[in-house]
């Protein structure tokens, strides 16, 4: 366009950006909000130290401790891996992490319960594997195909725990030891959570956000069972035709092997 005399022609804008969501910082939640929800966190962090208690005992009892680690990667504020291959890495690390505590459990007192695969360290993460890894393996599905939050995942995984744990006998044994049994369920519960609550925290294995329909959760409830058990009894299977897995002997007399 033409230009009056004695003005001179604006400089043109710059160019906006391909990316315009990156110029644009994230909204924030309402100060009268966060104050709300600040006891509530505060609380959560708190709940984190419940299980260092158990290191007071005689013997002390670290298998609690799987929690405090939850609690720690809720305050991650980056993702440490990437795709599949990361959520599957974190899944086996977290499974090695809650098979030590319960094995140092057991070490300490000299004896060793049936939840162990093993009395001997090595032996006990060699058999884990199957269950972690088949369970990891069908979760990174259920995230790329349904992008199930971390919540979720915990409840879905918490329930499968409940249901499955100890050949069915943790519910049956709940529910003829009521009320008290119900403290057997939430803890069981909390740990198939934090299972893969702990990996999801620390890897994105989504793809995208989906609708949430109602068989989404059943279906994801079927899949992580049928992955864990497969993945248990199929790696056992394997374990013992290569010979793999040396023959039980008392935890304080053989610990690692």
């Amino acid at each position: 366009p033409m230009v009056p005399p004695g003005q001179t022609k604006a400089a043109p804008a710059p160019p906006m950006p391909t990316d315009v969501s990156l110029t644009i910082p994230a909204a924030r939640r309402p100060r009268a909000v966060q104050d709300r929800d600040e006891p509530w966190r505060l609380a959560f962090l708190l709940s984190g130290l419940i299980p260092l208690l158990g290191l007071l005992w005689t013997p002390p009892q670290p298998t609690a401790l799987f929690y405090s680690a939850y609690v720690a990667t809720c305050y991650i504020r980056w993702v440490p891996l990437r795709g599949g291959a990361g959520f599957l890495f974190a899944a086996l690390l977290t499974g090695a992490l809650i098979e030590t505590l319960h094995w140092m459990g057991d070490y300490l007192r000299c004896d060793a319960h049936q939840h162990l695969y093993h009395p001997q360290l090595l032996a006990n993460l060699t058999l884990a594997f199957g269950f972690y890894g088949g369970m990891a393996t069908a979760w990174i599905i259920l995230f790329r195909r349904f992008s199930f939050s971390t919540s979720e995942a915990f409840v879905i995984n918490g329930i499968m725990g409940v249901a499955v744990a100890h050949q069915g006998e943790i519910l049956m044994m709940g529910m003829r030891t009521l009320p008290a049994g119900a403290m057997v369920w939430l803890y069981i519960y909390g740990l198939f959570g934090c299972m893969v609550a702990i990996p999801r925290r620390l890897s994105s294995p989504c793809r995208r956000k989906v609708a949430r329909r109602w068989w989404h959760y059943p279906l994801a409830l079927a899949a992580c069972t049928s992955g864990a058990v497969g993945g248990m009894y199929g790696w056992a299977w394997f374990a013992d035709l290569q010979q793999a897995i040396p023959a039980a002997r008392p935890i304080c007399n053989a610990p690692l092997w």
